[in-house]
């Protein structure tokens, strides 16, 4: 349940002050001795960065503040484009909500503006390759901007070998009416937006997500695949998937998130995934177990090569790094951890 604003107000005052300075103390002193950082291995950067994020992130929790998204162009120009829904028939099964309509959303283009051809004449030469790629942020945070989703979108140029990368801002779960299916609503329509009116072909798509958006890719897969054939959706040439949260229902489990052999060396509070979780189902207006949010319930056969950091088939490991790297891994400190994005860009080349 949300914090009501007399909570949030005694929060701010009396806790998150002493929290925060008690953190600051804490981390200061952790991070000078190798020995008492999270992982040894770790810079006093990288240890201080970890343990001070996980303490913002811990307030951001508590607060729940709405994200207050726009769809005005704002600094990036040109280069943010809205889209409009699509037909209301192809929002089938749990993306046909009484409650949840479709809606407008928004999108950056990094580097630049791919601009739709000016005939039908006219095709899209062989190096487009563009990635459409949804951030994380449990749900409730986040977007596609330059500020926060920027890093990963040139990250993914330089590494993926992809012309054009394309991140949303999908409605999020903290705003009113951006519960479960408003996101996948959204995923859809950007996907019809570069299949039906850009007439990118699939082939020259990589679906792309790190944590919650890559369970958004994978839901957006299986879509595909339950009502692809008949609303003429065909598969993209590839997928990639960081750090995937693909199992959401594990946040009512806080024990295990909190066991976890990793927990201490992450900046990912339980809280923070409480939080996420609950708002995306409207506080019990969905299951976590629903086979759109939370997958392993429902394993499906997708006709689309995937790469996944931890996959059994190759497992590539990022040594010591914190959960979802491609998202912070310069503010945090960690820029040389790019093995899995150079296996990644192999990956995708060759499918």
């Amino acid at each position: 349940m949300a914090p009501n604003t007399l909570q949030k107000a005694l929060h701010l005052l009396f806790v998150a002050p002493f929290e925060l300075s008690a953190s600051l103390a804490l981390a200061i002193v952790q991070g000078i001795a190798p020995g008492s950082r999270p992982d040894e291995t770790w810079t006093f950067r990288q240890a201080f960065s970890i343990t001070m994020s996980k303490v913002l992130v811990r307030q951001l929790s508590v607060l729940q503040r709405p994200a207050g998204l726009t769809l005005r162009p704002g600094s990036e120009g040109d280069r943010f484009v809205v889209m409009a829904p699509s037909r209301q028939d192809l929002y089938r099964g749990p993306m046909n909500d009484p409650l949840i309509a479709p809606g407008q959303v928004g999108a950056t283009w990094t580097p630049s503006l791919l601009k739709k051809p000016t005939t039908q004449k006219q095709k899209w030469g062989s190096d487009l390759l563009v990635v459409l790629h949804f951030h994380g942020g449990a749900y409730v945070v986040g977007d596609g901007r330059d500020h926060d989703t920027g890093f990963p979108a040139q990250t993914l140029l330089a590494h993926i070998g992809c012309s054009h990368v394309f991140t949303p801002q999908n409605r999020l779960a903290s705003d009113p009416g951006g519960r479960f299916p408003a996101t996948l609503q959204d995923a859809l329509s950007l996907y019809v937006y570069l299949l039906h009116h850009l007439h990118i072909p699939p082939s020259q798509i990589v679906l792309s997500g790190d944590s919650a958006g890559a369970d958004l890719a994978l839901a957006l897969l299986r879509c595909i695949g339950e009502f692809g054939l008949e609303l003429g959706l065909l598969w993209p040439g590839a997928a990639t998937l960081w750090s995937p949260w693909s199992d959401v229902s594990v946040a009512l489990d806080t024990a295990k998130i909190t066991w976890s052999l990793n927990y201490r060396s992450d900046y990912l509070d339980y809280s923070f995934l409480h939080w996420g979780a609950y708002a995306l189902i409207g506080n019990g207006q969905t299951s976590l177990t629903d086979t759109y949010i939370s997958l392993p319930y429902k394993p499906f056969k997708g006709e689309v090569p995937i790469w996944k950091t931890g996959m059994t088939v190759e497992w590539v490991i990022e040594e010591h790094c914190p959960h979802d790297i491609i998202l912070l891994r310069k503010t945090l400190g960690f820029e040389e951890a790019a093995e899995g994005l150079r296996k990644a860009g192999e990956f995708v080349r060759l499918n």
